[in-house]
């Protein structure tokens, strides 16, 4: 397996943590032979999350660093993998589902969802890593796949997008966006030298990310997946906050 999958997070809210439990389950399906290398960062719901953790995910990582410093906690993490990539996933995550929109998920009723079968989505993700790996790519957003697909309103041809059969593929320079997003499929070696380069003291991915809109200084291959095979979801509106 080329890739491996690093969360370093906290999950307060029993909707996200809802998520999470239903999620995992998943994710032992589609990510069965990836190696999962996590770090839960605050005490709230620690032994629910690391039981959840080590009944769903055979091949596993766990610790409970509170430490606020998101950085290095993560460059740890990716330090302990050894895989071409590492996927960084963010907790509120559905795999399993796809949404006639470009938004969050805040109701899991809405009509708009469809699920979709494991085995299909477990082969989506394959195939976005495969042929990422023939074409060395070294970054792949995540994060509202949908809203930077094609079609949507934010994309154009200055962004100079080349179609491939399971991806959409750019150069950092003609991104849609500055944000180095902490939520991708990175090239392991590109990510731990991001997260040396610019690493200050901060509690969370959203404040690295707002900190350092970097993306289109750096020389990368960058793509997006053309199927959502992951979809943020904030159900009843619940989001955790570091303090």
């Amino acid at each position: 397996m080329n890739a491996s999958i690093i969360c370093n997070f906290i999950c307060t809210k029993e909707p996200r943590l809802q998520v999470l439990k239903d999620q995992l389950k998943v994710m032992a399906h589609i990510f069965k032979d990836y190696k999962f290398y996590i770090n839960y960062n605050t005490d709230v719901n620690v032994e629910e999350v690391k039981k959840c953790f080590t009944e769903s995910i055979p091949n596993l990582y766990f610790q409970n660093d509170c430490t606020p410093d998101w950085g290095k906690i993560t460059l740890d993490l990716v330090n302990m993998s050894d895989t071409k990539y590492v996927i960084y996933i963010l907790e509120d995550y559905m795999y399993d589902k796809e949404f006639d929109d470009a938004g969050v998920i805040i109701d899991p009723n809405d009509p708009r969802l469809s699920t979709v079968d494991l085995d299909v989505r477990k082969q989506d993700w394959k195939d976005v890593i495969n042929e990422c790996y023939d074409n060395n790519i070294e970054h792949v957003f995540l994060a509202k796949i949908k809203k930077y697909l094609p079609g949507n309103g934010h994309i154009n041809e200055s962004h100079k997008y080349e179609e491939g059969n399971f991806i959409y593929k750019w150069h950092s320079s003609n991104a849609p966006t500055g944000v180095f997003s902490s939520s991708a499929i990175h090239d392991r070696s590109i990510l731990k030298q991001v997260l040396e380069q610019y690493n200050i003291q901060l509690p969370s991915p959203g404040q690295f990310e707002q900190h350092h809109e970097v993306l289109r200084q750096l020389d990368l291959n960058c793509a997006i997946p053309k199927k959502q095979i992951c979809i943020q979801a904030h159900i009843e509106r619940a989001v955790d906050h570091p303090s």
